[in-house]
């Protein structure tokens, strides 16, 4: 869709997602995880209460996101964005009807329909996306496409699951008050230095050049939400099933161990051949994306097992430090962000991420280890692996892309086959993973060995 939209296109709808992403989480307020893991909290509110409530909370967020559109446009001197923004407050509405719903999909280990609803959204909100662009929709194509993708889903999961609404009683509205507000307010830490990226890029560099940073953001993390956004979803209900925090880090580090074989090559393959990706998919016009794709693909390497600790954390109910991880992350990013923007530019912006990240990168691993002893050492273990799969993706894509082939297509293909010879062999060898005759090769290793 990238051929069809302008960066001016991606840069109008950054700079409201910057700002609803913040507007969601309060209007969500937690709900989801107080649904998931009430089977390691105290609270025990119908969830008839819970679904009435945060359809409420989503109405309320629709009528504030509307009051505020207007001083949020004029903020970033961005007039399109008033209708912009009262436009997408549709999808506060319908995220707040799906949250229960979905999390008791999640929790009650229903992940088949759970995957369909979200391969409808993928579906509705591309069909949707694409056919506008092509009509010369502009920004209406993605913000069309968002609520679509957003309302189907909820549709479905609310008339699939079948949950009532009922009037809570002030107890039990309090109940679900006191133990979601510590979730939103760690929340809220962490989406700010999420957002704000993105509105100091318009209010510092301009729509045009927000947008190319926002491609290169989107790109960057795509492997961490179709992937890593899958496994952090269903944590919650997976891990609240254990009753030690021992089971819970056993199951984390599996899940780590797994994901981070798919995840960190794919990184690393984009990390080095970024502008035969982008010229190869999404014309020449975008190379100008190539550097900063670069830099926050890297930044994505290096932080994506973060988010699925930080779910370990919640679940093991250390909600206290979501509200310590949320002001140290705002006061250690937010400064360096305005700081790189202000004086760097576009490429001080990208780099302010991997400058200033790890300050809460080590504060969730010292958490990490004060809940499970030797837990940070037991991680790097299970990342051993994916790490020497990535080297060697590395040194297969550096050299593949020697090859000298005039059609960019041709030569893309060329450079996956040769990365791909070299992957599958090494995931066969050093997994568990089965993959076709490398598999009997890693059976008869133990005895070649022996000999």
């Amino acid at each position: 869709m990238a051929r069809f939209l302008q960066p001016t296109d991606y840069g109008i709808v950054g700079l409201a997602g910057a700002y609803f992403q913040l507007l969601q989480i309060i209007s969500e307020f937690g709900v989801g995880t107080l649904v998931t893991t009430r089977a390691t909290t105290s609270i025990d509110v119908p969830l008839s209460d819970v679904n009435s409530l945060s359809s409420v909370a989503g109405l309320g967020g629709f009528a504030v996101n509307s009051a505020l559109a207007y001083p949020i446009a004029l903020f970033f001197r961005e007039p399109r964005l008033v209708f912009v923004l009262q436009i997408l407050g549709l999808m506060l509405c319908f995220s707040s009807f799906a949250a229960v719903p979905q999390a008791l999909l999640l929790r009650d280990g229903k992940y088949r329909a759970v995957a369909a609803f979200e391969l409808t959204r993928i579906l509705a909100a591309a069909l949707v996306t694409l056919t506008l662009a092509l009509r010369h929709a502009g920004y209406w194509a993605l913000v069309v496409g968002q609520i679509a993708g957003a309302a189907l889903p909820a549709i479905g999961m609310l008339v699939f699951t079948g949950v009532p609404f009922t009037t809570p009683s002030k107890a039990n509205a309090l109940k679900v008050f006191r133990y979601c507000r510590e979730v939103t307010v760690g929340r809220l830490g962490w989406v700010a230095y999420q957002s704000a990226h993105i509105s100091i890029a318009g209010r510092l560099l301009g729509t045009t050049i927000t947008g190319v940073y926002s491609f290169a953001w989107n790109l960057a993390s795509l492997p961490n939400d179709k992937l890593g956004a899958v496994f952090t979803s269903v944590m919650p209900a997976t891990l609240s099933r254990h009753a030690t925090k021992q089971g819970m880090w056993s199951e984390t580090q599996s899940i780590v161990a797994k994901l981070g074989i798919i995840i960190m090559p794919a990184l690393t393959f984009v990390v080095i051949a970024t502008p035969l990706l982008i010229e190869t998919f999404f014309g020449t016009r975008w190379l100008v994306a190539s550097t900063p794709l670069r830099i926050l693909t890297l930044y994505a390497l290096i932080q994506w097992p973060i988010p699925i600790l930080n779910q370990l954390l919640i679940v093991a109910d250390d909600i206290a430090f979501q509200r310590r991880l949320g002001a140290i992350s705002v006061c250690s990013m937010v400064p360096a962000f305005w700081l790189g923007a202000r004086y760097f530019g576009l490429l001080g912006l990208c780099l302010s991420w991997l400058i200033a990240w790890p300050i809460t990168g080590v504060a969730i691993l010292r958490q990490l280890a004060r809940l499970q002893p030797h837990s940070v050492k037991s991680l790097l273990g299970s990342l051993r692996t994916p790490c020497i799969v990535s080297v060697a993706v590395a040194i297969a894509t550096s050299f593949a892309l020697q090859i000298s082939i005039q059609s960019n297509t041709l030569r893309l293909v060329a450079v996956v086959s040769v990365v791909l010879c070299c992957y599958a062999p090494l995931v066969a060898l050093l997994t568990d993973i089965a993959i076709g005759p490398f598999a009997r090769l890693r059976r008869l290793l133990p005895t070649l060995r022996s000999r």
